[in-house]
This record gives structure tokens, sequence and C-alpha cells, in this order.
């Protein structure tokens, strides 16, 4: 069992997982790990990180190489906007 910000089914699948992480500075790759592993775990089709104010560098290219989409944000009212424009964009019905 695992917690997430939001997602999404479709049927019986996990379509879209989001993680939503803040810090005052960049968030490192911790955060991706952890996301990553749960998504496993669920067998989501797409992942969502949301990092407020950033990610590190090297948490970005972790992100990468999970295939996460990656968003970033100064603060809250604009994370939830870009969030919400990306799951929408991802949970497109295939």
């Amino acid at each position: 069992m695992h917690t997430f910000t939001f997602g999404s089914k479709e049927g019986d699948s996990t379509r879209v997982v989001c993680d939503m992480v803040s810090g005052s500075t960049p968030v490192d790759e911790t955060k991706v790990l952890s996301l990553f592993i749960k998504v496993y775990d669920v067998g989501a089709a797409h992942a969502l990180l949301c990092a407020t104010p950033s990610l590190s560098a090297d948490a970005k290219k972790l992100a990468g190489i999970y295939n996460m989409t990656v968003i970033e944000a100064a603060d809250r009212n604009s994370a939830v906007k870009k969030v919400a424009d990306a799951f929408r964009h991802t949970n497109r019905p295939t």
C-alpha cells in the first residue's frame, strides 16, 4: 500500500500517479527514488513529480532516467496549476 498526492485509475490499472514535494532548497534525488519505487510497485503507466521550488540537477537526471514528468514551481499556487495541466495532458484516454 502506497500513498500518493493523487492518482487516477482506468479499470483495474493505475494510470497516473503524482507526488508533490517541497523544500527550502532544491529537492534531492531521494524523492525521485521514493516515487519510482511506489510507481514500480503499483504498476502506474505515468508518474508526475512536482517540486517546489525545484529539483536538484541530480534529481532531474534521475527522474529523466525513470521517465517521470517533472514539474517545478516557485510556489503552491503555480504548482497546482502546472500539475493540473500536466495531469490533464497525461491522463487522456488511450
